[in-house]
């Protein structure tokens, strides 16, 4: 009986150590060789950290402005009788553009002018005979404060009619004509605009902390709205001493524009070349947000030289032609993720895909 229980216990003991044993084969993880990854490591693409001479630029919005512009208006008032120019046309510098009437003025021109040529002989007549001790100082001194008074009086008149001869300041462009013949014109009613299309410039203002990095006659590139892809290049040429209470510093440039395509008025995106320096950079695709901040994943060597991910925040400098600029958190050869942020978690085990090899 003894004999036949223990035959029993033998038969049972047997399957149940087999399946044991497949039970924990089944079970144990499968050791990995050496820098292989595991078989649950997430696929990411990444790329190294590089460090390149950049020249960075800075950005600003500014306006163009001609030169030289005016508003051409009378100095004195009176009706137009005479126009002699059209919209948009090019003027020289002391051109006549319009003309007031000045007929009293130049009736009572003529009277002044005989008033002096009297007074001129009367004075010469009255030298000659004091001379001759003919006449008296007195007489002579009279003599010659009524010349003086004539001429004034003559180049005061003389001076009223040229007022009514409305020129062109400098060689310019014309704009719209205001004024018609005829019509009755004020001290300072604008007649049209003159505008200087000869040299060009932008205004435009940087904020305090990037005063250091400007500089007169330093170069700068301009591109509008009206001719996009195109590139206007220019130089500084004055920067306000002054710093505004919006704590920003005004800056001039004059623009290069041979082909007269650039107006006045025209809003402009300025960027000023600044000096080159050395930069740490990464594609912008591995910079991600979050309410603290920026961040990257950042792939490292673990156990049994498998990447995993570590966080790292990160301090970002300009983005420019799709790379970022790292200012603080990573060192250059480091590599980071630029896909698949979003399923990762710190110490994450993760395999690079093959399109990221080489990057």
């Amino acid at each position: 009986m003894q004999s036949r229980s223990l035959k029993v216990a033998s038969r049972l003991t047997v399957p149940a150590v087999l399946t044991t044993v497949l039970l924990w084969s089944w079970l144990k993880p499968a050791q990995s060789a050496p820098g292989t990854p595991p078989s649950s490591a997430t696929s990411v693409a990444l790329a190294r950290v590089q460090r390149v001479s950049v020249v960075p630029q800075l950005d600003a919005i500014g306006q163009i402005e001609a030169g030289r512009q005016v508003l051409i208006s009378p100095e004195v008032a009176g009706n137009v009788i005479h126009l002699s120019f059209d919209s948009g046309q090019s003027v020289r510098a002391g051109q006549v553009l319009a003309r007031l009437n000045d007929g009293p003025e130049q009736a009572q021109l003529t009277q002044l002018q005989a008033e002096f040529t009297a007074a001129s002989a009367r004075l010469q007549r009255q030298r000659e005979l004091l001379a001759t001790g003919g006449t008296s100082r007195q007489v002579f001194e009279d003599a010659q404060v009524q010349h003086d008074t004539a001429r004034a009086a003559l180049e005061h008149l003389r001076a009223v009619i040229a007022q009514k001869y409305i020129k062109a300041p400098f060689d310019g462009t014309l704009g719209l004509r205001q004024v018609d013949l005829g019509q009755h014109l004020d001290p300072g009613a604008p007649i049209t605009s003159l505008t200087d299309l000869s040299q060009l410039r932008v205004n435009f203002t940087v904020a305090e902390q990037e005063g250091g990095s400007i500089r007169q006659d330093q170069g700068v590139s301009v591109q509008v709205d009206a001719w996009p892809g195109v590139a206007f290049s220019g130089r500084i040429s004055a920067i306000d001493p002054r710093i505004e209470n919006t704590h920003t510093i005004s800056v001039q440039a004059i623009l290069d524009d041979p082909d007269r395509k650039l107006r006045p008025g025209m809003y402009a995106r300025v960027q000023v070349a600044l000096p080159a320096r050395e930069a740490l950079l990464i594609p912008e695709t591995a910079v991600a947000y979050s309410a603290y901040g920026e961040f990257a994943f950042v792939a490292r060597a673990g156990e049994n030289e498998a990447l995993t991910v570590k966080r790292i925040n990160l301090r970002i400098g300009e983005h420019r032609d799709g790379q970022a600029q790292v200012l603080e958190g990573l060192s250059e050869g480091q590599q980071v993720v630029v896909s698949g942020q979003l399923r990762l978690r710190d110490g994450m085990a993760v395999r690079p895909v093959a399109s990221a090899l080489g990057i």
